[in-house]
């Protein structure tokens, strides 16, 4: 008998693609999106309220000299291709929904979506570029990692690096990237998986930044029809150590995946809500 595929979808990284993945070969989920690589002020800027323009592909594809080595200019092209129309949202396994004639704002549109994962890795791993004193484009941050190009040099001379996004700024953004996924898949549980502050604990500039997003997401969003999973705080056993902060061990992934199953199928409170059983022979 055919079972009912729930969709799902999201903005984000690992933190959100890896228990993605669990749903899809254990629980028969379908992976109908997968944004990467995108701060949060970018896809404010860019896709929500659509307030800035883009560099053109064409005039960064002639100005980006790839990388000698095929792998690493395989991987700077996919970070243009996950931030910029017609390709983005059908990033690594997804690649094959390319050129189907749909764009992720028609599925975002025209599908119904069951589950939208959010995380803000980006915001606490990342600084952008823009280029430099450019009237139209100075305020068009890019995330573009020089050193994946073999022009480096002439890179850093026509851009320059933003700042990391404070607590407050970053939660503001994800706030309006809330509301705009909200009114586009307005029956969709929107699950919001904060970045943990204990794979940083050897860098506490940035140990500080996942944890005080946390405070404040968590104070403007608290009406909202939002899941906030907390910052997983571990200890060091259920990191990768320094060298990988940005992942957490396996498990973790698996018992995130768990818990977005069981808030599908379950009628499973989101985290802070009570449990409210049903009447019998209401």
């Amino acid at each position: 008998m055919m079972t009912y595929a729930h969709k799902i979808g999201y903005l984000g990284s690992c933190l959100s693609s890896i228990p993605i993945a669990t749903l899809v070969d254990n629980y028969g989920f379908e992976e109908c999106f997968r944004v990467h690589h995108n701060r949060s002020d970018a896809f404010r800027k860019y896709y929500c309220e659509r307030s800035s323009r883009m560099l053109s592909r064409d005039w960064l594809d002639n100005f980006l000299v790839p990388n000698d080595d095929e792998n690493i200019a395989r991987d700077a092209e996919e970070y243009l291709d996950n931030q910029m129309l017609p390709h983005i949202g059908f990033g690594a396994t997804l690649k094959g929904m390319r050129g189907k004639g749909e764009t992720l704002f028609d599925i975002l549109r025209n599908s119904v979506l069951d589950v939208i994962l959010l995380d803000n890795f980006m915001d606490i791993a990342a600084k952008l570029m823009v280029k430099k004193s450019d009237a139209e484009f100075g305020g068009s941050p890019l995330f573009l990692n020089p050193h994946f190009y073999s022009n480096h040099d002439e890179i850093i001379s026509a851009f320059e690096f933003t700042e990391y996004l404070t607590p407050h700024e970053s939660a503001s953004n994800w706030k309006v990237i809330y509301h705009w996924f909200r009114r586009l898949q307005p029956k969709a549980k929107i699950i919001f998986i904060c970045f943990p502050y204990a794979t940083s604990r050897d860098t506490m500039e940035r140990f500080n930044r996942a944890r005080d997003f946390y405070i404040e997401f968590e104070k403007i969003m608290r009406d909202e029809d939002l899941d906030i999973i907390p910052p997983l705080d571990v200890e060091e056993e259920f990191t990768n150590g320094p060298g990988d902060w940005y992942h957490v061990k396996p498990s973790l992934y698996q018992a995130l995946a768990g818990y977005i199953f069981l808030r599908v199928v379950a009628k499973f409170p989101k985290m802070g809500s009570a449990y409210v059983l049903e009447t019998v022979g209401a």
